[in-house]
This record gives structure tokens, C-alpha cells and sequence, in this order.
């Protein structure tokens, strides 16, 4: 990923203007209770999930998003690594790649996602800051 974000940075790929992602995989583990996929006991899955796949294109692309336009359904899955770089940071005292204010943009665009799927139209990430 480092790649892919050191070609956009030194323009060997030409100006990036918008970013997509598609998820396939199989369906993901139950969890207790399925609390997981229940909006209001986790935030929905695109919250818990997704959010991390945000933090990655604003990286890449060092731009937050402005627009989100979503389709599909509920799911979630975990991140070892992304745990083990948290635990170092605080042992360490190390800066995260993804600090408190990336992170929310990350999870407003979620949250643009969720009320894109669920009204079927392009919303503006500043709806739900």
C-alpha cells in the first residue's frame, strides 16, 4: 500500500479525482448476540469496517472525501494489524498513520454511506459531521 501511495504522491499515475471500493467476500462470522451488524449497538457495519478502507483513500489520495454514493448490505470483520500498529503507538509513543481527526472523517463517511443505502442518493460527507 506504501506502493500505491508513493506513485500517486510522485504523479505516475496522474491526478487521482475519485476512489472506489468494492468488498467481495464470503459472509462473515456470527457474532454474540450479532450486536455487530445492528446499527444502534455498534454503528452499523460500514462503521466498524469500512471506516479503516476511508482512512486508506484519504491517505492515498490526501484529500477527505466530500461525497459518498453506497449499495449493498451489512458486514464486519477485524483487523489484526491495524490492532497490533494501535498497541505499538501507545507503547511507543509513536504517532498512529490514523489520528483522532482522520478517524472521524473516516467514520462520517461510513455514516454518509449508511444514509446513502439508505435513501439511494450521493450525500455530501458534511450531512453527517
Amino acid at each position: 500500500m506504501v506502493g500505491i501511495h508513493r506513485a500517486i504522491e510522485e504523479g505516475q499515475i496522474g491526478q487521482v479525482k475519485m476512489a472506489w471500493y468494492n468488498n467481495f467476500r464470503p459472509p462473515f462470522f456470527k457474532k454474540v448476540g450479532n450486536f455487530i451488524l445492528q446499527q444502534r449497538l455498534s454503528g452499523g457495519a460500514l462503521t466498524k469496517k469500512n471506516c479503516h478502507h476511508f482512512d486508506l483513500f484519504e491517505w492515498f489520495i490526501g484529500s477527505p472525501a466530500t461525497w459518498v454514493m453506497a449499495s449493498g448490505g451489512q458486514d464486519w470483520d477485524a483487523t489484526e494489524a491495524e490492532l497490533r500498529h494501535f498497541l505499538e503507538c501507545i507503547r511507543e509513543g509513536k504517532e498512529p498513520l490514523v489520528d483522532g481527526e482522520k478517524g472521524l472523517r473516516s467514520v462520517a463517511v461510513a455514516l454518509a454511506a449508511e444514509k446513502s443505502i439508505k435513501e439511494g442518493r450521493r450525500v455530501a460527507v458534511s450531512e453527517v459531521m
